[in-house]
């Protein structure tokens, strides 16, 4: 979100131009101008909503049926389209290096 939608900050703007390519880490690995360098003001400080996703039924914390938060309640995710690249940024959400596999269907539950 832009234009300070969560209110303006104190103190530095450490980081302008910022522009991730979805694989970093974190955002410091992100290419931008350079900490402290440029003129934005705290009117443009940036905002985000992270999800909060789970995985639920697996046989190690590292597996599972993907479910997310959503309005107060845990829901699922329908598999269509579903791939490899989905799974790892779930994993990747979660702590995770990426997905080695991804399933389909997975056995059912409630969320």
């Amino acid at each position: 979100r832009q234009g300070a939608y969560f209110g303006q900050g104190l103190g530095p703007v450490w980081m302008t131009n910022l522009n991730c390519n979805g694989r970093e880490a974190n955002i410091s690995l992100c290419s931008f101008s350079g900490w402290g360098v440029g003129s934005c003001e705290h009117n443009k400080d940036a905002g985000v909503t992270c999800s909060r996703v789970r995985l639920v039924g697996g046989s190690n914390p590292g597996e599972g049926r993907v479910e997310a938060f959503h309005a107060g309640i845990w829901g699922t995710v329908c598999s269509d389209s579903w791939d490899t690249i989905d799974g790892g940024v779930v994993c990747r959400e979660l702590g995770y290096s990426g997905a080695t596999s991804v399933a389909a269907s997975f056995r059912s539950g409630s969320g």
